[in-house]
């Protein structure tokens, strides 16, 4: 689920770039799609254009999942600050809309914690 998020802010993040382009460029239609791959290009033209939309869905895309990664991690160890045994933790892990790579980083994290309590 995090990928496709990931990948969709991605190319929501190209489009936008690639609208505010067009809208600067005070031309409509084909002219304001071309101005704008132009203007995003520099010297490289308009192929220049598309590659610079392609390396901001790139850099969007990896920052993106390492934002999410992040702010799970988090979220887990403010769970185990708060006294959740490990056991209610990875319950609520296995609940989580991700990867289980991801969970599996996730219950690690908790592992490695020292703030939770195990429950017998």
């Amino acid at each position: 689920m995090e990928k496709i998020i990931s990948k969709v802010a991605a190319i929501g993040a190209a489009g936008s770039v690639f609208q505010i382009a067009c809208k600067a460029s005070k031309h409509t239609g084909c002219a304001a799609f071309t101005s704008g791959l132009g203007s995003l290009g520099g010297t490289f033209g308009m192929k220049g254009g598309l590659v610079t939309l392609g390396l901001v869905g790139i850099a969007t895309d990896l920052v993106f999942e390492q934002a999410i990664d992040l702010i799970l991690k988090g979220v887990v160890k403010q769970l185990c600050r708060e006294g959740e045994s490990q056991e209610e933790i990875f319950s609520k892990i296995d609940e989580y809309p991700v990867s289980v790579e991801l969970k599996l980083k996730l219950k690690e994290v908790v592992r490695q914690y020292s703030f939770c309590s195990i429950k017998q």
